[in-house]
């Protein structure tokens, strides 16, 4: 049984895996070449070994065969000559490459020997004779007396009608001392060369991976450099290998992403507080004068009135501030349900309705039949909300503010559009970003504090969606937000329980 206090071994051979230190990009590197190289050249160096062996196997069985087919050539003479035959097999007998000849019956009975192979090379060691010596493939490798030998032995036919028994054995041996003394010295050439090799390939590849890991190393110790007041650092790519180039581009631009990022969140944070100091400061004076000195009940109602309104510019703005801090976060979930668009459109035009004759404009609306969506309707009402509220803002007297709904195949388009004043092109880049005002001389008395397109966007970004704006100083602007329909949303969007609308 485990010990309630001992984790399992499993559990421990993983925590020990998660504790070895990783081994450095150039350890790896270093390793695999060394590999690599290395087993190159001892293939290398097996491969001529191999064919050295074979080529001095080759000349040894080529020296047998010839001996024997010359000892064959004098024994199967008309009148065979033992006095050549004993010159032949014992010539070899002192040179320097020792060869030795043995001719006998098939019950063992010697004919021909060299000399001293009776004691050199016992003829028990020789292997079972070939039929024939055209059928012979090859020697044999034998040690006698601490010599290598290599020896052979065939059956041989004497020619009819001459004193020599008709079937004979025929023994040949050669002294290989020589080739054995070469691959010998061959082998410790080879260990020498690879022992050199191994060490050469680690140099070199330890070499190879510094300089090739260099520009890594150039790109780290510039990333090092980088904090919040250095994200206009930049990683130099000229000069980087192909690949390298790729990832400093890319690390490049998301450094140019961070720098704007955290530009805009500086510049948010100091919106966030000139928006809140004018009420805050509003407040604090009115309060202030309220208690200079006493007042009548009328004043003092006055006074609270303007606080109340600032509290609820300040409530307004918290509330935007919050809903915007929610859709940025990515786990932000919404209740989608199908909505009739046409419905839905119908009660906002409804609702801003009063507002726009009371501006002298007029409101329009036009929508698909039997147009569904797939979204939040609290949602999509808000953003609609924003659009008609902002163009009735920004439209004079006697303009038109249109709302309209279009059916495309792979989302829903709501358009509102208005013939206001319209946006410089200057300005139109920057009218989603949050506390952006067109117009900086208006006051935040209106309550418009530069967050209702971001909202806008906000939405439907949540949705999956969109949103483009088009506009023509002196001549209105056009904002349509894009919904997609449930069959194209994003796989992350697509699992969201859905509300059949009855």
């Amino acid at each position: 049984m485990l010990s309630a206090d001992r984790p399992p071994a499993a559990h421990q051979g993983r925590a020990s895996a998660r504790n070895r230190k990783p081994r450095s990009l150039a350890t790896r590197l270093t390793a695999w070449y060394i590999v690599s190289s290395f087993s190159l050249v001892l293939v290398s160096t097996g491969i001529l070994y191999a064919a050295l062996l074979s080529g001095l196997v080759h000349q040894d069985d080529q020296i047998l065969f010839n001996k024997m087919h010359v000892v064959r050539g004098l024994v199967q003479a008309l009148v065979p000559n033992d006095a050549n035959i004993a010159q032949e097999i014992g010539e070899d007998a002192d040179a320097p490459r020792q060869t030795y000849v043995r001719v006998q019956t098939r019950d063992g009975t010697i004919l021909h020997e060299s000399p001293g192979m009776a004691t050199d090379v016992h003829r028990s060691l020789f292997p079972a004779p070939y039929p024939s010596i055209d059928e012979a493939q090859g020697g044999t490798m034998i040690w006698m007396n601490g010599r290598p030998l290599r020896v052979v032995s065939a059956r041989l036919s004497s020619r009819i009608g001459t004193a020599v028994p008709p079937e004979l054995v025929i023994q040949v041996a050669t002294d290989v001392s020589a080739d054995e003394n070469l691959l010998a010295w061959y082998r410790a050439a080879l260990i020498a060369v690879v022992v050199a090799a191994l060490l050469i390939c680690a140099a070199a590849g330890h070499q190879i991976a510094r300089v090739g890991l260099s520009p890594l190393r150039a790109i780290s110790h510039a990333t090092g450099k980088i904090g919040t007041t250095t994200l206009s650092t930049r990683i130099e790519v000229d000069g980087l290998p192909t690949e390298l180039r790729e990832l400093a581009l890319t690390f490049n631009q998301m450094l140019n992403r961070l720098e704007s990022s955290f530009s805009r969140l500086s510049q948010f944070s100091d919106d966030i507080a000139h928006e809140l100091r004018t009420p805050i400061s509003n407040m604090l004076v009115a309060t202030e004068v309220a208690l200079n000195r006493a007042r009548t009940v009328e004043e003092y109602r006055d006074i609270l009135e303007s606080n109340l309104e600032d509290s609820a510019q300040l409530s307004r703005m918290v509330q935007s501030l919050l809903f915007l801090a929610r859709a940025d976060n990515p786990g932000t979930k919404i209740d989608r349900e199908i909505i009739d668009v046409e419905h839905e459109l119908a009660l906002i035009h409804d609702f801003y309705e009063a507002a726009a004759i009371e501006s002298g404009l007029k409101l329009l609306k036009s929508c698909d039949s039997k147009l569904d969506a797939t979204v939040d309707r609290t949602l999509f009402q808000r953003a609609i909300s924003n659009l008609v509220a902002n163009a009735i803002a920004h439209t004079p007297r006697g303009g038109t503010v249109h709302l309209s709904g279009r059916d495309y195949r792979e989302f829903v388009l709501v358009e509102v559009s208005d013939t206001g004043d319209g946006i410089a092109p200057d300005h139109l880049p920057y009218v989603f970003d949050r506390f952006y005002r067109v117009d900086q001389t208006r006051s935040t008395d209106s309550g418009h504090v530069g967050l209702g397109l971001s909202i806008v966007k906000s939405v439907a970004l949540l949705h999956g969606g969109s949103v483009e704006i088009d506009s023509v100083e002196a001549k209105g602007t056009c904002v349509a937000l894009r919904f997609p329909k449930m069959g194209t949303l994003p796989p992350q969007l697509q699992d969201y329980e859905i509300v059949n609308r009855a």
